[in-house]
């Protein structure tokens, strides 16, 4: 997906603001066990002198605790303190009249933070790579927050935005087609996992997505005038692959 095709604006921008509200309203979150101090943190997004990208970061982090991908609550916040320090710092360096993360590539922002990390860590390759994983996990949540397609012509849905009901214990909501490289077999899953979310739980579907990757290995040995897919109630709940002419066709 090319930055281009993103519907940013100001005014989307700002609408990220109704979701940081009390808690998340301010520039410093004091993060950890409640009744552990000592293991607290204390994530500030206060030295961030762009006040649109801190607006779109702190949205980022918020998604993290929304989603539960992240326990506010936990005690491993010093690793997150530590990696949005080094991003701010960063940002500051390279960003202060920038507007939206979205004004470059992942691969451009990937680049300028790895040559400052080498800088700054002096070449420390484990820390270099936490820092930037932890960015891009921040853009791609971003550049989602402008992304207005439906999310089933998305590469990664998010079910709660579909309007399915979740197991409130479950921390993952999204089913994450970018793991099948191959562009036919991605769009065929899609294809039946859209038919499948529609007859069965949340959770059948994720617990199929395991079994794609698993199949990339092979899937390179199947001649493209044999890939095709049947996602009806013939199919069983399950993807057939057929050679063509075979019988049943």
């Amino acid at each position: 997906m090319s930055v281009s095709s993103l519907s940013w604006s100001e005014e989307r921008q700002q609408s990220l603001h109704e979701h940081l509200q009390g808690f998340f309203a301010s520039d410093a979150w004091r993060v950890g066990p409640p009744h552990r101090p000592e293991r607290q943190s204390t994530l500030d997004f206060s030295p961030l002198q762009s006040n649109a990208l801190k607006l779109e970061l702190k949205y980022a982090v918020w998604c993290k605790f929304q989603r539960k991908e992240w326990n506010i609550e936990g005690s491993a916040h010093h690793k997150n303190r530590e990696c949005l320090r080094h991003i701010i710092t960063w940002l500051n360096r390279v960003a202060k009249e920038t507007q939206s993360v979205l004004e470059k590539s992942l691969e451009q922002w990937e680049l300028s933070l790895r040559v400052n990390a080498q800088q700054i860590l002096v070449y420390h390759q484990d820390r270099e790579n936490e820092i930037v994983r932890w960015f891009r996990q921040m853009y791609k949540i971003v550049a989602d927050a402008y992304d207005d397609r439906p999310e089933v012509e998305k590469d990664i849905w998010d079910l709660h935005k579909m309007g399915l009901e979740m197991n409130l214990a479950d921390t993952t909501h999204r089913l994450n087609f970018t793991l099948i490289s191959q562009p036919w077999l991605r769009d065929l899953v899609k294809a039946y996992m859209r038919y499948n979310l529609a007859v069965h739980s949340p959770g059948d579907g994720k617990s199929k997505m395991i079994a794609p990757p698993r199949f990339l290995p092979f899937s390179g040995t199947i001649p493209s005038s044999s890939r095709r897919c049947r996602t009806g109630p013939g199919a069983h709940g399950r993807i057939h692959w057929l050679p063509a002419g075979s019988a049943g066709e």
